[in-house]
């Protein structure tokens, strides 16, 4: 699998955020509407606050990867500013900055390692993609911007805060003054070395499709209402309404909305899914995907006694392990398995 994390931030609320992102003591950021890229969803907004920007950390090490966001300034200036670090635990292995010209540059630490072209512009959107190897002489870094070639690819370079050769978190944003707003949205980030989705993917989208009806099997019991009705809001709820089942083996699944008109190439599928153990015994869940007439079923979790955003990101459709396309996630139902 090539996919490690993304993120279009249209499914959860300011207090979600948690349960996706590793940390986040800004407790001034808010996630909406009028912080999307686009003509829909949401994106989130850093405010200026000198508190530590949001962070995603993960259970693996990478040697090398690709990240991608959408990202907008409100100030007076774009100039000196920290768009993206790259994290070996606490430490920062390399980063994405702007220089005192409003242009991208590659750092490690305070030193520049390579710089773009472009002046950026505040209050203007646009899509930066890293690709980077993290390494103390061979490290690799290049860089687009609106899917445009923005700094060639540079190599023999040290990108490392640590004495390893890797990295597992990313961070956003951070204290950047002067910048009265930082607004982020669409990232994904990949592991370049291995799986379908290893280089440059553009400016794409990150698309949020909740459940619209039914699936084919909805055995799970509501605490109210119907099955269906217990998990089609557009953010969960928490125990407002819910699906419960003590059952090992018990599916639910669900036929989803559609992918927006003017939807193009499918890279990924992610499942997410907001669950919590209640007062019984501990219990695990697994994601169900149905592309067809067979219920794949995922990777089992353990399941917290809080509520939890549960994902997995496919690059192929399990049905035939062949790239996705759009009219595969037409006819996709998703949902979820008590395992035991």
């Amino acid at each position: 699998m090539a996919v490690i994390f993304m993120d279009g931030f249209d499914h959860y609320a300011k207090a979600d955020l948690l349960k996706r992102w590793t940390s986040n003591s800004n407790l001034s950021m808010d996630v909406g509407s009028a912080f999307a890229r686009g003509p829909s969803g949401q994106g989130i907004s850093i405010p200026n606050t000198g508190q530590p920007p949001p962070k995603k950390s993960f259970g693996n090490n990478y040697t090398a990867g690709l990240l991608g966001f959408a990202f907008q300034g409100s100030g007076a200036s774009f100039a000196s500013r920290t768009l993206c670090q790259i994290w070996d635990g606490t430490t920062e292995q390399c980063s994405i900055k702007t220089n005192a010209s409003s242009v991208l540059v590659v750092t490690q630490g305070s030193t520049v390692k390579a710089t773009g072209t472009t002046v950026l512009s505040a209050s203007t959107w646009y899509y930066v993609e890293f690709k980077f190897t993290i390494h103390q002489s061979t490290g690799i870094a290049q860089v687009k911007l609106n899917g445009a070639a923005e700094i060639a690819s540079t190599g023999s370079l040290d990108l490392t805060g640590t004495a390893n050769n890797y990295f597992n978190g990313i961070g956003l944003s951070e204290n950047n003054a002067g910048i009265t707003f930082f607004y982020v949205d669409d990232i994904y980030l990949l592991d370049t070395t291995t799986g379908d989705n290893t280089d440059f993917l553009g400016p794409v989208r990150c698309v949020a499709l909740a459940p619209a009806a039914p699936g084919t099997t909805t055995a799970w019991t509501p605490n109210g209402g119907t099955n269906y009705g217990a998990v089609s809001e557009a953010y969960q709820d928490g125990d407002t309404s819910f699906n419960q089942s003590s059952t090992a083996n018990q599916i639910d699944t669900f036929v989803m909305q559609d992918l927006p008109a003017d939807a193009g190439s499918v890279y990924a599928v992610q499942s997410i899914i907001t669950a919590r153990q209640d007062a019984g015994a501990a219990r695990t869940i697994a994601p169900v995907l149905r592309p067809a007439a067979t219920d794949r079923v995922g990777t089992t979790v353990a399941l917290s006694t809080t509520y939890q955003m549960l994902t997995q990101v496919y690059d192929l459709n399990p049905e035939d392990t062949a790239a996705w396309a759009t009219t595969d996630v037409a006819s996709l139902e998703l949902g979820y398995k008590l395992i035991s």
